[in-house]
């Protein structure tokens, strides 16, 4: 409506809602600004230039000075202007030498200003209008930018802190002009008017602004800083900043009136606080102090609590309304949209600020601000971080425990081993025998031999062939991440004199995880770092590892709605570092029994990544306990074994409270146990001496707390055949996850290993094999049921069935020829490799020379070459050469 009252400008906000045969897109809203085109009175005119912010007059000058500028200035002061009509009332007055600025130039030059910055937004609006005309500005110099901003809100009594930043920083020593006024009565006396600071070469200065501490209850304040025009620097973006002052007085009882007495009473209007659950609308109550005499409205924006967030908005819809009160109303309430995200920031707050009371047209009553700060408390209970520490947690606590495990399994044998990107590294073993620095072998058959009879093997049998394993669509390549995560070494001393030997081990590894929260989905991987040392003397073993480990990861929740402007809120990223230490300590306390223990202690940070652009941190904590224990059920030696293996494992990582992150708890535990069994039947009327059929059966039940919560039960079990006077073996083994709680985990694996050495007394003459896999592994044992997440997948993909798992199969073949060399102290073996899978083919030659262990005084030398070639990947072929000498003295 085109009026004749001068007023405030507005807006009028148009906002899609959801309904049946059509979905919400973004943005979702608009909103138009109004401009009022009243003039006001001649005296009220001036009082407001008056009253105008001493920021905006200079703002208005850099504005006529700076032309290169030109259209972006433009409408950044036609903006300014808007504010200050809406807010005229809560600008701090002008400066003196502001004012005689005024007088000096005349109020000519302000009008023209005003009406052609006026005049260039009606001709945005779609009004024709000329733009302001501008000439062009030498170009000078950059310029330091000035920004100030707001420390944490004080109490009466306290300082309130106020940082400058100059962008880009001086070269030298800058003084900036910075006008310091209050809302309220709080500052300390002397403390508000002018000031100078000085921003030196790092770009940054802080200031103090003193309070007083009185004993009168009134409502809370702040103290409100300006920097002002001046030489050597331009303001920035942000010239003003705010410190909220709460008030520590106890209210006054309010005094009893009669009728006449409340009649006569000033009217005031205050705003309550509000709460909301993230997602909902949080409602503010605007109250009167009487019923109103007439029509009275009273503006409400929103703004950011203090301390000020990254983001301003993030958590809420910003807005500028109205609250409306007819004749007779005591209340009006004002609705702000809360913003759903994933992440546990319960007590996220933001304010609703009160101003500029005005009646009605026709009206005359006056109407004074009491509480005009409302407080929004935003409140949930996010699965973020808590989620993805319970994972990272559990990953790291496993891996840990891998490296314990294989501790105390290890050989004491004086020496050194180690493994280099996964394939061990015998350092002088003898041929045919793979030596693992950190952990027991992964895989059993008749083919585990090392890869070309290099005394090296690949992490999972099959020799050179197996390395085509890898996901459809990862490369072969290897990178310096994918070598450090297979390595390991383990140095041990020769036994003292009270037989025990000290060892100093070291291995890294990676693993990723998968998961849901309820409607969040989350992956990610881990990489750890273990570097300990361990002392064992009989049947006990005691040692410490220090653990360091660092994780990424990403999630993502589809129903939460895009923030306005596009932004996917229930999308993100997370990292998370953390130091450990993990003491452990195993015993054998009879021939059939042996148990173990370890604890770990560490603490770090995680950081969490929102769609918005946030970047929140905390620092974590994580504790975990484990202990395990092994009993050979039947006695060890014989045709028949029958052996118990049982572990239990606790794990809680949580991070504390920091800005926009509440603390968070995540926790996982197990509790695993497995029976493992053979039996070894001779043959060797029918296949010859030393022939025998040895079949096996492993069955495991374990269950997990905390992520992926369930009960599941894995078995396996093999048939070996073995004929030394045939020089054949046969392997077919086979596991499956025989059920779980959640009803889509499967998992599955099957392998058949056919081996040909007609000498196996002697590492000369031929050896072939053959061997086929499908899905995950197929052997190892109990510790091989063990091994992974509850949803470990094989080759078939997560959730792959059997028949989709044998379909991904993959095929390996070696064969190789043993030649005496250097009179007989050495035997030069070459080979061939050749592996087919989905993913792709492999084909590998090599050549190893090591010394033949049968002659005594052969020097402990060995070294060796390979070429491989990889073909269908999604970079073409991929050619590689790998040269290794190991020396042992």
């Amino acid at each position: 409506t085109d009026d004749a009252a001068d007023e405030p400008d507005g807006s009028v906000t148009a906002t899609l809602n959801a309904g049946d045969g059509y979905t919400v897109g973004a943005p979702s809203s608009l909103t138009a600004d109004i401009l009022d085109d009243d003039d006001p009175p001649p005296a009220q005119a001036q009082a407001s230039a008056f009253a105008a912010d001493a920021q905006l007059v200079s703002d208005i000058r850099r504005w006529r000075g700076e032309t290169d500028q030109g259209q972006a200035h433009v409408d950044r002061w036609t903006r300014v202007l808007i504010a200050l009509g809406a807010e005229a009332g809560s600008l701090a007055p002008m400066s003196s030498s502001e004012a005689q600025g005024y007088a000096d130039n005349g109020w000519t030059r302000w009008e023209r200003v005003v009406a052609e910055l006026k005049r260039k937004e009606a001709h945005d609006a779609g009004q024709p209008s000329a733009a302001p005309a501008v000439e062009p500005a030498p170009q000078v110099p950059p310029t330091p930018e000035v920004s100030i901003t707001g420390g944490a809100a004080v109490t009466e009594g306290g300082d309130a802190v106020f940082t400058l930043t100059a962008a880009p920083a001086p070269a030298s020593d800058i003084e900036v002009s910075v006008t310091v006024s209050e809302t309220g009565s709080f500052a300390a006396a002397g403390a508000t008017g002018a000031r100078a600071v000085t921003i030196g070469a790092g770009g940054t200065a802080e200031f103090a602004v003193a309070t007083d501490d009185d004993a009168a209850d009134e409502a809370d304040g702040s103290i409100d800083a300006v920097v002002a025009a001046g030489e050597g620097y331009a303001v920035g973006g942000s010239a003003s900043a705010s410190v909220v002052v709460t008030d520590d007085d106890e209210a006054a009882p309010p005094p009893v009136l009669d009728d006449d007495e409340a009649a006569a009473a000033p009217l005031t209007v205050s705003v309550d606080d509000a709460s909301a659950e993230e997602g909902s609308e949080a409602s503010f109550k605007v109250r009167l102090s009487a019923p109103a005499p007439g029509r009275l409205y009273v503006f409400a924006r929103t703004r950011e609590a203090t301390p000020v967030s990254a983001k301003e908005g993030v958590d809420y819809k910003r807005r500028l309304t109205v609250a409306i009160f007819d004749k007779g109303d005591t209340e009006d309430t004002v609705e702000v949209s809360t913003l759903q995200d994933v992440q546990n920031d319960s007590g996220e707050t933001f304010e609703v600020v009160l101003f500029q009371p005005r009646p009605g047209r026709g009206e005359s009553f006056e109407v004074a601000l009491g509480d005009a700060v409302g407080v929004g408390t935003i409140t949930n209970d996010d699965p973020l971080p808590g989620a993805y520490l319970a994972r990272f947690g559990r990953a790291l606590a496993e891996e840990a425990l891998d490296g314990v495990a294989g501790r105390i399994d290890a050989e004491r044998e004086p020496g050194m081993r180690g493994s280099l990107a996964g394939y061990a590294l015998g350092f002088g073993a003898a041929p045919g025998r793979a030596a693992d620095a950190a952990s027991p072998a992964a895989v059993s058959g008749a083919l585990d031999g090392a890869a070309f009879g290099f005394g090296a093997r690949p992490a999972v049998s099959g020799g050179f062939g197996a390395g085509i394993g890898a996901p459809a669509g990862r490369s072969g390549a290897m990178g310096l991440r994918d070598v450090l995560a297979g390595s390991s070494f383990a140095l041990t001393g020769a036994a003292g004199a009270s037989g025990g030997s000290v060892a100093l081990w070291g291995r890294s590894s990676r693993s990723r995880f998968e998961g849901r929260e309820g409607a969040v989905s989350l992956g990610g991987e881990v990489s750890t770092g273990l570097l300990g040392a361990d002392y064992a003397r009989g049947g006990w073993l005691a040692g410490l590892a220090l653990a360091r480990s660092a994780g990424g990861g990403a999630y993502r929740d589809p129903s939460i709605a895009p923030l306005p402007g596009g932004a996917e809120a229930g999308a993100g990223d997370m990292e998370a570092t953390l130091t450990a230490a993990v003491p452990y300590a195993a015993a054998r306390l009879s021939e059939r029994l042996s148990v173990w223990g370890a604890a770990g202690l560490g603490e770090g940070e995680v950081r969490l990544g929102t769609g918005a652009g946030e970047s929140l941190s905390a620092g974590v904590v994580w504790r975990m306990a484990a202990a395990g224990l092994r009993g050979e059920l039947l006695p060890g030696g014989g045709a028949a074994g029958l052996s118990l293996v049982s572990d239990a494992l606790w794990t809680a990582t949580d991070s504390e409270s920091a800005r926009g992150l509440s603390a968070s708890e995540g926790f996982a535990s197990r509790a695993r146990a497995g029976l493992e069994g053979r039996y070894r039947l001779g043959l060797g009327g029918a296949l010859g001496g030393g022939a025998s059929l040895t079949p096996s059966l492993e069955v495991a039940a374990r269950h997990d707390g905390g992520a992926e919560s369930g009960f599941g039960v894995d078995a396996g079990g093999g048939l070996a055949l073995s004929a030394p006077s045939l020089g054949l073996s046969l392997e077919v083994r086979g596991r499956a996850l025989v059920a779980h709680a959640d009803g889509a985990a499967r998992r599955s694996g099957f392998s058949v290993s056919l081996a040909w050495d007609p000498r196996p007394a002697s590492v000369l003459g031929w050896s072939l094999s053959l061997r086929r896999e499908a899905g995950g592994p197929s052997g190892g044992g109990v510790d091989a049921l063990f091994s992974g997440g509850p949803f470990a997948a094989g080759l078939g993909g997560p959730g792959a069935t059997f028949a989709e798992g044998l379909e991904a199969a993959r095929w390996t073949a070696e064969a190789g020829y043993g030649l005496a060399a250097f009179g007989g102290r050495f035997v030069g073996t070459p080979r061939l490799g050749y592996g087919r899978s989905p993913f792709g083919r492999d084909y590998s030659v090599g050549w190893r020379l090591s010394p033949d262990a049968s002659v005594a005084g052969a020097p402990d030398l060995s070294l060796g070459l390979s070429a491989t070639r990889r073909e269908g990947g999604a970079d073409g072929a991929e050619h590689g050469i790998g040269l290794d000498i190991a020396l042992r003295w």
